[in-house]
């Protein structure tokens, strides 16, 4: 006979995104610095960049323990932090690089790119990766380039996506691969706006 032990846990709601399997949460941390809430979206003021300046950058950069606080990055290291960005934002949701500026653009990233081979044993089985040659920011670039390549490769990058609510961009977990928003609050938040009933005028 099965036993009761009251009432079955309630469903269990996503109220943050789940991390990204590996590396690749440090990938979608930097995308996500171009960002839209949910209240600018209802206010249509468009993207927040928190890179916008070069001031920003280097404190988001000095914040994830890429540069020392004290680095003065230059303009064209700013420009080029934002079109590896954008050019990997337009790639979310799609296998395929329709804008032949996007493809360019990575082209160039991938020529520039210094990574190198690294073998370990530590762990009792021969282990291989592959990291950035040089430090600080240019490493930072080439990684990033590296985790969206070996995503894309490896068939992951479709599970990378654009939230329909906020539209955060988000690794979705689920074996279905269907999942619309980064958190159940999320989704709640956009059907809750569906149900809404038009304000009567006059």
């Amino acid at each position: 006979m099965r036993r009761s032990y009251g009432p079955s846990p309630p469903q269990i709601r996503r109220l943050a995104p789940q991390p990204a399997p590996g590396d690749l949460e440090s990938l979608l941390a930097f995308l996500n610095t171009a960002e839209r809430t949910i209240e600018y979206y209802q206010k249509r003021r468009g993207w927040r960049d928190k890179l916008a300046s070069r001031e920003a950058l280097e404190r988001w950069l000095a914040d994830q323990g890429i540069i020392p606080e004290s680095t003065e990055l230059s303009r064209e290291e700013h420009r080029r932090t934002l079109a590896l960005r954008d050019s990997l934002l337009q790639l979310v949701g799609t296998d395929d690089a329709e804008d032949p500026e996007t493809l360019r653009r990575l082209r160039e990233f991938g020529d520039a790119a210094r990574l190198r081979v690294r073998f370990d044993d530590s762990d009792g089985g021969l282990r291989q990766d592959l990291e950035a040659v040089e430090d600080a920011l240019e490493g930072a670039l080439a990684t990033w380039l590296w985790l969206f390549a070996s995503a894309h490769r490896e068939g992951r990058w479709q599970r990378v996506k654009r939230c329909e609510g906020c539209l955060r961009i988000f690794y979705d977990h689920a074996p279905s691969q269907v999942t619309k928003y980064c958190t159940t609050r999320c989704g709640d938040r956009v059907r809750g706006r569906r149900r809404k009933p038009p304000r009567k005028r006059g």
